[in-house]
């Protein structure tokens, strides 16, 4: 985890040292907003956060990832890593990774948030009020909408 918050870190550096911009907007969908405002709440030059259907409560995120992988392994073809891996939808997570997001729930969280964030919530899934009452309450101009799936 301590990797992904630096490569958006040095993401946040090489294009401010690149283009001389002096504040930044980031952009994430799920866990990527998550982790997009991990990184907003430290860093001053974050203007705006941008949160696609954003995974608000890593610990429920994580129980979402394990169901999943029990869904899409059948009997015979099923490995499973001893050592607590969790491999779904294309995620690799380590058993301490999966302990550090357990502890995020964004609702609760002390963070500073960025002043402007727009949370894009999925219709199908379960809303993020709580987390924009949060956001509001420590001083930013918060706006949330529902955004429907398209279906294939």
């Amino acid at each position: 985890m301590d990797a992904w918050l630096a490569s958006i870190e040095h993401g946040v550096d090489t294009l401010k040292a690149e283009t001389g911009v002096e504040r930044v907007c980031l952009l994430g969908i799920r866990l990527g907003a998550t982790l997009g405002m991990l990184v907003a709440a430290r860093r001053p030059d974050v203007a705006a956060l941008i949160a696609v259907a954003p995974v608000v409560n890593a610990k429920a995120y994580v129980r979402e990832l394990r169901a999943l992988q029990m869904a899409m392994q059948s009997d015979e073809s099923s490995e499973t890593a001893n050592d607590g891996t969790l491999e779904s939808a294309g995620f690799v997570l380590s058993a301490s990774t999966q302990e550090r997001l357990k502890s995020i729930d964004l609702r609760t969280a002390d963070l500073k948030p960025p002043p402007y964030a727009l949370i894009l919530d999925r219709d199908d899934l379960a809303g993020n009020e709580a987390w924009a009452l949060k956001l509001e309450q420590g001083g930013a101009v918060t706006h949330r909408q529902n955004v429907p799936v398209m279906s294939r």
